[in-house]
């Protein structure tokens, strides 16, 4: 088919709808911080409509090249800051009738894929149809060249419907962590096929003119498969992160399947089910969909809630090196007192959401002011709840004395003071508390134990209750347990020697222990190791004292003594119900300890953990237990020995001052000096029972057994590494540092 130059007043009014949908596309995909961003979208297409006018009334045919081409680009220059626009339209306008016809297939091939219109489509028909002088009636000389499909696209088109109708019911348009920008966005469905990138042609190698802004044709990634040989419905979000690596097929086809029923993001499920981190959704979003960011929002913020409130400043996430913010207020205006709070991130600017600001800020305000009692409508328990949770502490303390209390925050592994109250005060609080926590209000003499819940940015956080009655009155201990808290992988715990700790518990059976003194850091890299298993293919039981945190797809058991259930017949219980895998939360008893060794010599791996400071040392305690030496020879895996120590804060690298303001204390750590925690440990994998033999049959000299660093040394390699410092060292470990100390000074010397 060839056009002349003269029929190009006939293409125009094609064009002009063609390029109208092009920019349409383009400038949904464009990112949200750029200046066009701040306009309002009615006068966006104002300027498109004035600028697509001009192109239309303008005669390019008979005007030269190059002037067509600064008129086209003068034209759409109101419009599109990018220029993106300009370039589509100049190549349209200024190439050559047939060369356009396989620009303009390319485009809309590109199109319709990014659209996720799986049906059969007719490139060549719609291309010509906007090339040639009657739209409505295009030439078909040449064969169409359909668009590169999956050869079952129709079945995966009726798939799609069936996914979007189905979430339909349950109060969601779509499936995927995109679905604000799909609702807002018609064109865009849940199923967005995923382009792969194929490799320039011959013929555009050779200089022929393409349209530079429009994808390559893009053919379907192929869908996952579930076990029974179905397709998994398409997850944008869902896909991105498998095809990392992140998480596995099982994971996403359960996420799919609790979806289907209850309706939540798939985003959120992965998480709430361990199976993605937090961190991880969020820079899934901002890969798949940047626009969906602005719809999240941070649990805790570094800004006051007054500044948050006056300047209608949002929070939306965070990252190790960027947070993104969203505001009403003039970005100019806002950027230096987010920088103030933010000095040591990026700050990039969302779209801003009005309907979400009362709540972000409402949430702000429960922990922002707990001593301003005018700040919120919160009782004191409520505001000293929220601050734990936005604070993330372990623990919170409430300590009575003769005419005040005390609220104290364990925050790193150190308790700090946060409230002085009057007793008037302290006797509702406790009150309140042992409400909750179904106590016996009336009595005082005795310690009691309880729990209850409650709502935390969209999660339900436990709370474990203990109150143990003193001479000035009742002190109460609340373990705050929040699951995001547990979420780290087991690489990024910090331990020295962690492939020999994984080579223990991916043994088919066998005994891996962990040991360390309370509050090392034991249940999260239980929780961790278990999070690395199979719990599709493997069945999972944990009894513990009690559960601290949920882990889906294992059975957990809680140690309920007035009915008989502990360790021992737990244990038990577990061998009848087909176990892979046997978890103890504590073996402290010698019927434990012999039911564990019974359940790993009849072929099931068991993870328990004791309570000792060395790998020695934790076989002298099974050996106290009533465990034989000859037992232990052909069932020890792994044992790993931890504790934890307060990392140095990378934002004021230990000084506890504002890196740009030295009056100040820094934002990150509080002036602290610290702003995380890290495991110290002693690890080793026995691969055969000769190795094990070596700690079993002691004469003389420990160190001739030990073939590993202990627990001090690796202290005080990091230590010498900066992740921490000395004083750290001393109040954790104490004197028993200065040998390790002493030692490696005179090794350098």
């Amino acid at each position: 088919m060839e056009i002349d130059d003269n029929e190009a007043l006939h293409e125009r009014p094609a064009r002009k709808g063609f390029l109208t949908s092009l920019f349409g596309r383009f400038r949904r995909k464009r990112p949200v911080d750029e200046s066009s961003a701040s306009l309002p979208d009615e006068l966006v297409l104002a300027e498109l409509e004035d600028a697509v006018e001009g192109l239309a009334e303008t005669d390019l045919a008979s005007a030269p090249e190059n002037e067509a081409k600064a008129h086209v680009e003068s034209s759409a220059e109101e419009a599109d800051d990018d220029g993106e626009f300009a370039d589509i339209a100049s190549e349209l306008v200024s190439t050559p009738a047939d060369e356009g016809l396989d620009s303009a297939r390319a485009a809309i091939a590109g199109l319709i894929a990014a659209r996720g219109q799986a049906a059969e489509a007719d490139v060549d028909a719609v291309a010509e149809s906007i090339m040639a002088e009657d739209p409505a009636e295009p030439e078909q000389e040449a064969p169409a060249e359909p668009v590169a499909v999956a050869p079952d696209a129709q079945a995966e088109a009726d798939v799609q419907a069936e996914t979007v109708e189905e979430e339909s019911v349950h109060g969601e348009d779509l499936s995927s962590e995109d679905s604000a920008e799909s609702v807002a966005s018609d064109d865009q469905v849940e199923g967005e096929f995923v382009p792969v990138e194929e490799e320039p042609s011959e013929e555009s190698s050779a200089g022929k003119s393409t349209l530079p802004a429009a994808p390559a044709p893009a053919t379907l990634s192929p869908a996952i498969m579930r076990a029974d040989g179905s397709a998994m419905p398409r997850h944008r979000l869902g896909e991105y992160v498998f095809h990392k690596g992140l998480i596995t097929s099982e994971a996403l086809d359960a996420a799919s399947r609790e979806q289907e029923v209850t309706g939540d993001r798939i985003g959120q499920i992965l998480v709430a089910n361990g199976f993605l981190t937090d961190k991880d959704r969020v820079e899934a979003i901002l890969a798949t969909s940047s626009e969906r960011i602005a719809q999240e929002s941070v649990a805790r913020s570094r800004i006051p809630s007054n500044l948050l409130d006056e300047y209608n400043i949002m929070i939306s996430a965070e990252t190790e090196d960027t947070v993104y913010v969203s505001t009403m207020f003039d970005e100019e205006i806002v950027r230096p007192i987010v920088y103030e709070y933010y000095s040591d991130k990026t700050i990039h600017f969302v779209s801003f959401l009005p309907t979400a600001m009362n709540g972000f800020i409402a949430a702000m305000k429960k922990s922002s002011a707990i001593d301003d009692i005018s700040q919120t409508k919160e009782t004191m328990l409520d505001r000293l709840l929220y601050k734990a949770l936005n604070e993330g502490a372990s623990d919170i303390h409430i300590i009575p004395r003769r005419k005040s209390y005390t609220a104290m925050l364990r925050m790193l592994g150190v308790r700090r003071i946060i409230h002085e109250g009057a007793m008037d005060e302290y006797k509702t609080m406790i009150a309140q508390i042992k409400d909750k926590a179904r106590m016996d209000l009336a009595e005082r003499r005795k310690p009691q134990d309880g729990g209850f819940q409650i709502e935390y940015s969209g999660k339900m956080i436990d709370l474990r209750v203990a109150t143990l009655p003193t001479n000035d009155g009742e002190v109460c201990i609340m373990r705050v347990l929040d699951p995001d808290r547990v979420q780290p992988s087991l690489g990024q715990l910090g331990i020295t020697d962690v492939a020999k700790w994984r080579k223990g518990f991916n043994q088919q059976h066998g005994l891996c222990l962990i040991c360390g003194p309370t509050g090392s850091g034991k249940t999260t890299t239980l929780n961790s190791s278990i999070k690395e298993m199979d719990r599709f293919g493997k069945s999972i039981y944990t009894i513990e004292d009690p559960v601290e945190y949920r882990i889906p797809f294992t059975g957990q058991v809680s140690v309920n003594t007035t009915v008989g259930l502990n360790f021992a017949t737990a244990v038990r219980a577990f061998m009848r119900a087909d176990p892979d895998v046997i978890v103890l939360g504590e073996v402290r008893d010698e019927e434990t300890a012999r039911n564990a060794i019974k359940a790993a010599d009849t072929g099931h791996l068991v993870l328990a953990t004791l309570h000792t400071g060395s790998i020695l040392g934790s076989v002298s305690r099974l050996k106290d237990l009533g465990v034989a030496p000859r037992e232990l020879r052909y069932l020890l895996r792994s044992v790993l020995v931890q504790s934890l120590v307060r990392t140095i804060c990378t934002a004021c690298g230990g000084s506890g001052h504002h890196p740009d303001d030295h009056d100040r204390s820094c934002d990150r750590c509080k002036g602290t000096r610290y702003a995380g925690r890290t495991v110290v440990s002693e690890c080793e994998y026995f691969e055969n029972s000769e190795q094990v033999d070596r700690i079993l049959d002691l004469q003389g000299d420990l160190d001739t057994a030990r073939t590993w660093p202990t627990m001090v040394e690796d202290a005080v390699k990091k230590y010498r590494e900066g992740v921490t410092d000395l004083d750290e060292l001393y109040r954790v470990f104490g004197a028993s540092i200065d040998p390790v100390l002493r030692e490696q000074e005179e090794t350098a010397g």
